[in-house]
């Protein structure tokens, strides 16, 4: 391109251009002007089939826009040329190769197909009809691949339209190149059918009339029967189900790229990028698209495609920020979707406008089963919300809302949707909502009035003595209930008084959830004890975890294991001090000792100062000690100090809480403790007796010492 069309792309020639042209005695008969950053718009596929051709001129693109009707007709007339090159090539490698197979069969090796066909009146067994049921169904698979091959040529077309750098002329082209190879990929189809259908045709006469001597073909003059190609299979018993399978295969795979295409389309009309997850998953049972920054618009075009769908089955997509517009989309989907039991919106942020929508959605909504809402900041306002769920879906069965803020009001409304008794709720998982002791009674009692639920989660949060109060009184009168989980609930002893009280009369309850609360041994012994008497509770899983139990609650176990067969789930047992025992003294140990001290009469009795055990330890030479220097140089001295005496040195002695210990600190550090070290012997000696705690500290320092000095003279002589 020249300096001119440069800077000015608005222009198709410059002017040194116009002025070539004039002198030009062969202008481009075809008219249209050349440049050299045009593309050839001609399909690749052609050039490559007619490879032993001349290639066709490359055309060059005209800037300005009132010539692109130009370009498009060259293009077209262009890719027409080369199709039709490439029929008359393919036409003459066929005449070609079969000029050859009949040259070198012989007129009298075998007959040909045209005279096999003219041969009616030929007898067939089963056997035959078998043989071109298997030469059909093989023929079928070869198109099927052909097909599948074919495909992703096509659909890289939207891929290399990304590439042009002109968004019309780039569109105009590439319809040309769509067209091409639509009609390019029908021929090969085509040709390669009739090629196909010639082979397998000759193979299966050849195999069966390929014996000159064979009786049954001594009489081809006097018997007219049906042609070989003419028998309908019906006529024979063979097991020959393959049919069915493909069509079964074939409608599958119509839904599924159903569903694939409504997700392009609706994609290209809003402009958005395909989420390639959900592409590889259209068409299954279960999608699983969680976690994929999928936002309000995002959630549009894959509610347009599950419309439809009548594969689907379980569709997650939580942990993504939907928010109030991608719900509502999710909510207009399910209102016609049929086919949808689990939906999984944990974590889209769908605020009360989307709630609004999803109840309002499933109470049209005859196939779901189980709904996720958690971690959603589902505040107390939005409790009437939840419990039109519980009310007006009739085929939810399991609703899962935990990690929100029901709290009080949210609590109250949830209590009188499962007393009203409407739904068919048997499922409620409300852990973790900050239901505390007034929401908790309304909840329990409302228990009383419910006859569907079947498990209820009420961990972490705040039942309390008069949650339990309430508790019992519905556990009087509930047979329903088979699950009841009370972990992390503020549970004291005398809030399992009155729980008790209300397992003992039920019959329904099978799996009981204590853990994480303050029972002790003594609130473990009471519930096992009244289990152990109730006759008619049929408790057969009880989570202990978290709280402690002893060898009498381990006695209490066993026996439940063997007369009813419970499963308890447990801590390990903890060993209460019954019996007095005396701990061996150990002089060596420095843990009664202050290890600032012991650090600093070490150095004393080993003759050091401050600057040599510093620079001892300061094997980097940095000028300060960090926390590895010290526990090294420890090692080496072979003090016996643990990681808890290194934290108290670092703690009083890096005075600057910056990590590390530098000389100052150190010297300061050490008079502190030689000035502690004389008060106390001052001390003594005014009482006349010697300071048995630095008597002991100094006998022991002296014996590593010399243990010490021992090994590295031991070393020493070993030549270590």
């Amino acid at each position: 391109m020249d300096k001119n069309s440069t800077k000015k792309p608005g222009l198709t020639v410059g002017l040194k251009g116009a002025s070539k042209m004039k002198q030009d005695p062969n202008p481009n008969p075809s008219g249209i002007k050349k440049n050299k950053s045009t593309p050839n718009f001609a399909p690749s596929n052609v050039h490559d089939a007619s490879h032993q051709h001349a290639e066709p001129p490359r055309q060059f693109l005209v800037t300005h826009t009132s010539d692109n009707w130009k370009i498009r007709k060259a293009a077209k007339q262009a890719a027409l040329e080369a199709q039709k090159r490439q029929e008359e090539e393919m036409a003459k490698q066929k005449a070609a190769s079969e000029s050859r197979d009949t040259k070198s069969n012989g007129d009298d090796a075998a007959l040909t197909r045209e005279k096999i066909l003219s041969l009616k009146w030929r007898r067939q067994s089963a056997d035959d009809v078998m043989l071109a049921k298997r030469n059909k169904d093989s023929l079928q698979n070869i198109l099927s691949q052909r097909k599948k091959s074919l495909i992703p040529g096509l659909l890289g077309l939207e891929n290399r339209k990304m590439s042009v750098e002109s968004d019309e002329v780039a569109s105009q082209g590439l319809d040309i190149l769509e067209e091409d190879v639509k009609d390019k990929s029908e021929e090969e189809i085509s040709s390669r059918r009739e090629q196909e259908e010639d082979d397998a045709s000759s193979n299966s006469l050849s195999d069966n009339l390929g014996n000159e001597d064979d009786d049954r073909y001594s009489i081809l003059s006097d018997t007219p029967g049906p042609s070989f190609l003419e028998l309908n299979s019906d006529d024979f018993d063979t097991d020959l189900s393959d049919d069915e399978d493909a069509e079964t295969e074939k409608k599958h795979r119509r839904k599924r790229n159903k569903t694939l295409e409504n997700y392009k389309t609706a994609c290209a009309k809003l402009q958005l990028k395909p989420n390639q997850t959900f592409l590889r998953q259209c068409g299954r049972p279960t999608i699983d698209i969680r976690n994929r920054m999928l936002t309000h618009k995002d959630a549009k075009p894959i509610a347009i495609a599950l419309v439809d769908d009548t594969k689907i089955s379980f569709l997650d997509i939580s942990d993504n920020p939907l928010g109030p517009a991608g719900l509502k989309c999710i909510s207009e989907m399910l209102t016609a979707n049929e086919s949808i039991v689990e939906l999984n919106l944990s974590n889209t942020q769908p605020g009360r406008e989307g709630l609004a929508e999803l109840s309002q959605a499933l109470s049209k909504n005859k196939t779901i089963r189980r709904v996720y809402l958690d971690s959603n900041t589902t505040d107390q306002a939005d409790g009437d919300l939840i419990a039109e769920l519980i009310t007006e879906v009739p085929d939810l069965r399991e609703l899962y809302i935990s990690n929100n803020c029901l709290g009080f009001s949210g609590g109250k409304k949830i209590a009188g949707a499962l007393a009203s008794d409407k739904g068919r709720l048997s499922v409620l998982d409300l852990q973790y909502n900050h239901i505390r002791t007034d929401s908790a009674v309304q909840i329990a009692l409302a228990l009383a009035k419910n006859s569907t639920l079947r498990t209820l989660n009420l961990a972490w949060n705040g039942l309390g003595t008069e949650g339990c109060r309430a508790l019992a009184r519905s556990l009087e009168a509930n047979s329903s209930l088979t699950e009841l989980d009370l972990t992390c609930n503020r549970l004291g002893i005398k809030s399992l008084e009155f729980l008790l009280k209300g397992i003992i009369k039920n019959r329904g309850l099978t799996t009981l959830k204590i853990g994480n609360n303050p029972l002790t041994t003594q609130g473990v012994k009471a519930l096992l004890q009244t289990i152990v008497l109730a006759k008619d509770s049929e408790l057969t899983h009880i989570d202990l975890q978290g709280i402690p139990i002893d060898t009498e609650c381990l006695k209490l176990i066993e026996k439940l294991k063997e007369t009813r067969n419970v499963q308890i789930i447990y801590d390990p047992t903890i060993h209460i001090a019954t019996v007095d025992q005396t701990k061996e003294f150990d002089g060596t140990n420095l843990d009664r000792f202050d290890p600032v001290m012991v650090m600093f009469e070490y150095m004393k009795k080993d003759n050091l100062r401050v600057i040599d055990l510093f620079q001892f330890m300061d094997a980097k030479k940095r000028e300060k000690l960090s926390r590895n220097d010290i526990r090294s140089g420890f090692n080496i001295l072979m003090i016996p100090f643990t990681e808890h005496a290194i934290d108290v040195i670092m703690e009083k002695v890096d005075t600057n809480r910056d990590g590390y210990i530098t000389l100052e600190e150190m010297t300061k550090a050490y008079r502190e403790n030689d000035r502690t070290v004389k008060l106390r012997r001052i001390r003594a000696n005014k009482k006349k007796r010697k300071d048995q705690g630095l008597e002991d500290l100094w006998k022991i320092l002296k014996e590593l010492i010399a243990k010490r000095k021992a090994v590295n003279d031991k070393r020493a002589q070993a030549g270590q």
